[in-house]
């Protein structure tokens, strides 16, 4: 596919994906979301993990409203269910990790597109916001879902119902993020963190993440059986081997993804 509203890259094992709207300042256009959702798609054939950031002043100003044509309160429907949904499950379901390095703005489908990852990183210069009341709208692309699960019940309606951007050292306080830098170490740091984990054991990454993200909606008993699944599998492969005789032989492991 020929990218036009992102830069693709690939960087070692590393997927690397820019938001490239800086003029609209990132907004998701129906061209972006496309984009989006083939790279994350293909991005597991292509390296071991993703990285998402965006050029110029902000990560992403949220839904391209402007740029759907003739919009009819079932059109707006429809492009929750068949335009943003798929990018938030093309986050959810991507087979490697993915982390967001996120700068200025996140608002809305934006704030939903960083906060989906497995790890985001973000400059002191970040906000967050899920602003779609103030156009007396509602969330989409699953804010509804990610900000309690992230947040808790208070923060995510206290977000939604108010508007009001979160910065990132509060983002980081209540758990929305993951880690905060400065900005001009923003990319060095969220680059430095998905090269660790395209170095690490593919397949025990993979079943971490999927147990970590069943785990909050799961009861103990199930989970604990997740857990024992999870373990059987990973200890089955090249990495799992490598990694023990690494801790007998007091060195770091080397591993294949395998």
């Amino acid at each position: 596919m020929r990218y036009d509203a992102l830069r693709h890259e690939i960087d070692g094992d590393v997927v690397r994906l820019t938001l490239a709207r800086p003029a609209a300042g990132n907004a998701l256009s129906a061209q972006m979301r496309v984009e989006l959702i083939h790279a994350l798609a293909e991005a597991p054939a292509q390296g071991r993990a993703v990285a998402i950031g965006a050029m110029g002043r902000d990560f992403c100003a949220g839904q391209d409203l402007g740029g759907e044509p003739d919009l009819t309160e079932a059109d707006l429907g429809g492009l929750a269910r068949e335009d943003f949904a798929p990018l938030l499950r093309a986050i959810e379901e991507c087979a490697v990790p993915v982390v967001t390095m996120v700068r200025g703005v996140a608002a809305g489908a934006g704030a939903a597109l960083a906060l989906a990852a497995d790890i985001c990183v973000a400059a002191r210069s970040a906000s967050f916001a899920e602003p779609s009341l103030r156009a007396g709208l509602t969330p989409i692309m699953g804010a509804s879902w990610l900000l309690p699960r992230l947040a808790g019940r208070a923060r995510a309606l206290g977000m939604a119902l108010l508007g009001d951007p979160v910065p990132a050292a509060r983002a980081l306080e209540w758990g929305l993020i993951w880690e905060m830098t400065e900005d001009d170490a923003l990319e060095p740091r969220g680059m430095e963190i998905s090269r660790r984990l395209a170095a690490g054991p593919a397949e025990a990454i993979r079943l971490t993440r999927a147990a970590v993200r069943a785990g909050a909606q799961s009861d103990l008993e199930t989970q604990l059986e997740r857990e024992a699944r999870a373990l059987r599998q990973a200890g089955r492969t090249r990495d799992a081997l490598e990694g023990l005789l690494a801790l007998r032989e007091g060195r770091p492991p080397r591993f294949e993804g395998r």
